[in-house]
């Protein structure tokens, strides 16, 4: 079978499993016993346009009329148990940028969950444990070199393998707002060959630890600490396991927050902030974006927002992002500056524009095969949708907030 008539294939895999989950019938005909799930079905269309696109210099040859990346689906099954654990199966996938060598759809989750009060399991795909403070951006891409840890194994610098994972996680938490999170997990591997086409590893090959803090949603326009968290984790470029003892050792020290500096549920001004430093690997050169992940830098983030929603209804959002980061051992820096600006419409209908400057070091522009300044004004309409069936779980996160951030969900 072909690569591309796989990925037709996948896809219609994923649908005809949507479809049978949405055709469950009111007995709760899945599984052998009977048992009525919570069905969660929820997901965004994105469909932006360039106003202005200026790459800076003869490098940028990209240009999109219109752009749907990040435009998604996700199903979420929940089932009480008999002792009060919740058991969770949730699924998602969505649609790549079109340049993308995993063209046109990524399955980002297919996994399974059991919580309790204080504890929770979890195993599968899913986005990695490594963000707990997004930014008001219209995409992960904007900023993923500054707050994402860069995944040291991706050949091709795609979005997917810095911001997915499989992975094995157990989490304890107390009040259902602390947590220490503790994982395994397998990042996207594909630097055995160098060809980013290629099918990725699977080997386990990366690990960490987050103690955070999170505000229950219903009191995070109202608190003044939002989000805490500092995390730690750890990989060797080339190997599976990581050892102490190895060169080759790489590591990562990430700190955030966020703040609200005005704690109004009607005119609410918050304030985010992230902070990461990576101890990479010595032997490697900027000649590759294998290289370029795998550096030392340290890279920070800073967003101030505002927010009114009159009557408890969000109708309008402005934000300003900053960033950068700064190669430690060797020449070589980025920036980024996105202002934004969102209309909620209503009806799940939100209309957002944004403006995005982001400039580079002659090194990093030619390592990974970008202009040295970029200049882009995108319109962008959004729609949101979230509807539950057979509600009789009460989970403390919503769906769709799991994944679509520009309208910040902590």
């Amino acid at each position: 079978m072909s690569r591309a008539a796989d990925r037709v294939f996948s896809g219609l895999l994923v649908g005809a499993c949507l479809v049978v989950a949405s055709s469950a019938d009111a007995q709760g005909n899945i599984g052998a016993r009977g048992v009525t799930p919570q069905w969660t079905f929820g997901g965004r269309g994105l469909v932006s346009t360039p106003v202005i696109r200026d790459g800076g210099d003869a490098m940028d040859t990209r240009w999109k009329l219109v752009d749907f990346a990040d435009t998604g689906l996700m199903t979420r099954l929940d089932t009480a148990l008999y002792d009060d654990t919740i058991a969770s199966f949730a699924m998602g996938v969505r649609i790549t940028d079109s340049d993308s060598p995993l063209w046109p759809a990524y399955l980002m989750q297919l996994e399974g969950a059991l919580q309790t009060r204080h504890f929770v399991f979890q195993a599968g795909r899913r986005r990695r444990p490594s963000v707990g403070v997004t930014m008001p951006t219209l995409r992960d891409e904007d900023l993923l070199h500054f707050i994402f840890p860069l995944n040291p194994f991706s050949a091709g610098g795609l979005e997917e393998d810095a911001i997915f994972t499989d992975l094995l996680s157990g989490t304890l938490r107390w009040d259902f707002r602390w947590h220490a999170q503790l994982f395994v997990e397998s990042l996207r591997n594909t630097t055995e060959t160098g060809d980013p086409n290629d099918r990725a590893g699977i080997e386990p090959n990366s690990g960490g630890l987050r103690l955070y803090y999170d505000q229950l949603p219903a009191l995070t326009r109202v608190s003044v600490i939002r989000h805490a968290g500092v995390g730690f984790y750890a990989q060797r470029a080339g190997s599976r396991i990581p050892e102490i003892s190895d060169r080759n050792l790489m590591w990562q020290g990430k700190a955030e927050t966020a703040i609200n500096l005005w704690p109004d549920p009607i005119h609410l001004v918050d304030v985010r902030a992230t902070a990461i430093y990576q101890h990479g690997a010595t032997d490697n050169s900027l000649d590759t974006i294998t290289g370029n992940w795998r550096a030392r830098y340290v890279s920070g983030a800073l967003a101030f927002r505002y927010l009114y929603a009159p009557y408890q209804l969000d109708r309008f959002q402005a934000g300003l992002s900053l960033a950068y980061r700064s190669l430690v051992d060797r020449p070589g820096w980025e920036t980024a500056v996105i202002p934004s600006l969102v209309f909620m419409a209503g009806g799940n209908t939100d209309i957002v524009l944004q403006y995005m400057f982001k400039r580079r070091s002659d090194e990093l522009s030619a390592a990974d095969s970008i202009p040295r300044r970029e200049h882009r004004i995108e319109l962008a309409f959004s729609y949101t949708f979230e509807v539950t069936l057979f509600g009789t779980v009460n989970l403390p996160r919503d769906l769709v907030n799991a994944d679509y951030n520009y309208v910040p969900v902590n």
